[in-house]
């Protein structure tokens, strides 16, 4: 039942929005002239809170499911914003005089807005750092890139593909091409795995392996980054998260 009591308080939160919805569910429940939404809008939803609020079905979620930040979204079947804007319509319609409704509105406008928080207040709105609507994060490491090669041409990158950084990186540009996988942190120094978690050795495996790359995006780990400087490559930049290397390969740091 735990993960039923978190996800509920994590949706409603601390507000009494939740309280409209049950008012408006009630309303349309009662409602005699409503019959035809009321299947919509009712019964639909009360079998919804059933399954969701019921122990059992969280008991075989969980097992799928491992957070109530997860489980919450089960609350997006249920038709709340609708329903309680079609309540809030009838209630309104339900005055015969223009003052009595534009009262009504407004009085309803109120109570919605004292009942809930706004996204400034949840921290939930952030502006952006830049016109592409993306991290400045992603934008400084595709620039530094962008700006090692020419115009008219694109940089193939070992990256780590799985990472959301990359798409971010793929929405601002298509002139730098992900071909294979950069060696992640969880790799490093992992004797196990590939080249025994040594990142030079990694560059000339996957060269070996027939990659054609000039540059890879990283995790910013300061070892590593240190092992790429003693291997001869060039960190063309570093962010918070991520770094960029220029690959320097062993035939060219002979000549």
């Amino acid at each position: 039942m735990n993960i039923v009591e978190e996800s509920f308080r994590l949706y409603w939160g601390t507000n009494g929005y939740w309280l409209l919805y049950v008012v408006a569910f009630v309303f349309l429940l009662l409602s005699r002239k409503e019959r035809e939404y009321r299947t919509f809008f009712c019964w639909y939803a009360f079998i919804i809170i059933v399954v969701i609020m019921n122990p059992l079905f969280a008991g075989i979620l969980s097992k799928v499911i491992d957070s109530s930040e997860n489980y919450v979204r089960t609350y997006y079947l249920l038709p709340i914003v609708t329903m309680m804007a079609y309540a809030g319509t009838k209630v309104v319609t339900l005055a015969k005089k223009k003052t009595e409704q534009i009262f009504l509105v407004a009085a309803l406008c109120v109570t919605v807005i004292f009942a809930g928080e706004s996204y400034y207040e949840r921290d939930a709105y952030q502006r952006s750092e830049n016109i592409y609507k993306i991290p400045q994060e992603e934008v400084t490491l595709a620039d530094a890139i962008l700006d090692d090669i020419e115009p008219d041409e694109s940089a193939n990158v070992l990256a780590v593909l799985w990472d959301p950084n990359w798409y971010y990186i793929r929405q601002y540009t298509n002139r730098i091409v992900g071909v294979g996988y950069a060696m992640p942190e969880l790799w490093y120094k992992d004797y196990n795995y590939t080249c025994h978690g040594e990142v030079n050795n990694y560059i000339e495996y996957m060269y070996h392996e027939g990659y054609d790359y000039q540059y890879m995006i990283v995790e910013n780990n300061p070892d590593m980054l240190q092992d790429y400087r003693n291997g001869g490559h060039i960190i063309l930049t570093e962010t918070d998260h991520y770094a960029v290397v220029k690959t320097v390969r062993s035939a060219e740091k002979d000549d």
